[in-house]
């Protein structure tokens, strides 16, 4: 046989593996999803298998097994509830066996429900911005939008208290949260807006809050099958507490069981721990990943931010608001203070949620020894923001 025969004998028995590989790939796919359209049961086996499979088949088969009530019951059981005396009562646990895993399924879950879960991000934005600007009955109308829509979440409860503080002071988040106890079922829910309340209301210094969390909890500490209830109840309610990160795993696992919206704002909640901790390798790993999938499929500027963080190859993500701090940077970096503290007081009636447009009016008010300009309405949070600063 000639050299040139013998080339041509490898490279077709090269391309026979190749397609026979793919071939084996494709059919078990198909099993896959012909056994997600007949089984009325998931099983964590069933769930590692489909996450197996190449991305982003393995998303389109967790879409097939949400069409399917029995699992979809299992996957997400109740992503819109309807009341409160209804939420938070269904859990949802045992399908996967570690954080990566449960990573890689709470996406697939999201991401079917992209739709849905877009408008709650900018109806979320609106509320905040509302919020901020002390333009409570739009804030009001927006939150009873994403409760028409999404139904009731610790979102909807939470901002209910919030509301109910700004607009009557201790007495309207009281008020709130008789509601919310009256109503649920659920004891736990019943102890988060105890303490959310408790979070919102402006008499309760931050120390006085985080030493009632801890005596509640510590009682608690030595018990086993307590541990992961405990984690979930910190990252809940006092993130910056929260220390408990083999629990991630549990917290994130849980959150199933909530809302869709919950679900979400857990799922990028746990993102940002582990992007807290850049010497994990772990972290990191699963985060580029399991992040650029994310910030692909939401218009989000927390996941923005962590792809730019945890991908030095993403290409920056440059909005109006990113391209008109970079330009205050350089005015500021040249002090030429009296037009920074211009720009970013004219920016924040637009931009109330960004932090480091006070700071930068702050800043360039103290260094330039000029006046704050009364530039938002009064009263209001963001008015109180910039006074502070």
């Amino acid at each position: 046989m000639s050299k040139s025969d013998d080339r041509k004998r490898r490279k077709r028995d090269a391309h026979i593996k190749v397609k026979r590989a793919r071939d084996a790939v494709l059919a078990a796919e198909s099993q896959l999803q012909r056994t997600l359209q007949t089984a009325n049961q998931l099983s964590p086996q069933l769930i590692s298998d489909v996450l197996a499979v190449p991305w982003p088949k393995s998303q389109q088969l967790i879409s097939i097994a949400l069409t399917r009530s029995p699992l979809r019951d299992e996957l997400m059981p109740d992503a819109f509830p309807p009341d409160i005396f209804s939420f938070g009562i269904k859990r949802s646990y045992g399908l996967t066996a570690n954080l990566n895993s449960e990573l890689q399924l709470i996406l697939s879950v999201l991401i079917t429900f992209k739709r849905q879960l877009q408008l709650f991000l900018s109806s979320f934005g609106r509320f905040e911005r509302s919020v901020l600007l002390g333009d409570l009955p739009a804030a009001r109308s927006e939150r009873a939008t994403v409760i028409g829509t999404h139904g009731t979440s610790m979102w909807s409860i939470e901002t209910g208290l919030l509301l109910g503080e700004l607009e009557q002071g201790v007495k309207g988040s009281r008020e709130a949260l008789s509601e919310v106890q009256e109503a649920t079922k659920s004891p736990y829910v019943g102890l988060l807006s105890s303490f959310m309340s408790l979070r919102i209301e402006a008499m309760e210094s931050v120390s006085g809050y985080t030493a009632a969390l801890r005596s509640l909890l510590a009682p608690a500490r030595y018990e086993t099958k307590l541990q992961s209830l405990i984690a979930e109840t910190v990252f809940r309610l006092n993130l910056h507490d929260f220390q408990q990160h083999r629990h991630l795993h549990a917290i994130l696992e849980l959150s199933r069981g909530y809302s869709l919206c919950d679900a979400y704002n857990t799922f990028v909640r746990v993102l940002l721990v582990m992007a807290s901790h850049p010497h994990n390798v772990a972290y990191k790993q699963m985060l580029s990943t399991v992040v650029p999938k994310a910030a692909e499929a939401f218009d989000d500027h927390r996941l923005w931010t962590l792809l730019a963080l945890t991908d030095a190859q993403s290409d920056l993500h440059v909005d109006a608001l990113s391209d008109s701090l970079f330009f205050l940077c350089d005015q500021y970096a040249r002090g030429d203070y009296a037009s920074v503290l211009s720009g970013a007081t004219g920016m924040l009636s637009q931009y109330p949620h960004c932090f480091e447009l006070y700071e930068l009016a702050a800043r360039a008010s103290a260094n330039g020894q000029l006046a704050v300009p009364e530039c938002l309405p009064q009263p209001s949070v963001s008015a109180t923001l910039l006074a502070a600063c």
